[in-house]
């Protein structure tokens, strides 16, 4: 299984299959993962995992500025996103 598939896979499993995903896997191995449902969870982790950023509802200035929370793990960054967003 490919990293892609595997990143894919945690966020299906964290947030479902019927919610909208891009999972983008860069050459350096950094990862991006945006989550489309009633809200947008933007997600990026460096190439050696880690650390993880995420925000919600980011803003075109937020983007460039960082990410509002922070996680050791993939696991850790889609679970408190999740809960960020279940509210």
């Amino acid at each position: 299984m490919s990293e892609q598939q595997a990143v894919e896979q945690a966020v299906d499993a964290t947030f479902g299959t019927d919610v909208r995903r891009t999972v983008t896997v860069h050459s350096s191995g950094a990862v991006s993962i945006v989550v489309r449902g009633a809200r947008v969870v933007v997600i990026d982790g460096t190439a050696n995992g880690d650390e993880w950023g995420f925000s919600i509802d980011p803003d075109d200035a937020a983007a460039f500025a960082g990410h509002t929370e922070t996680a050791p793990t993939l696991d850790a960054a889609l679970r408190a996103a999740h809960a960020a967003v279940a509210g």
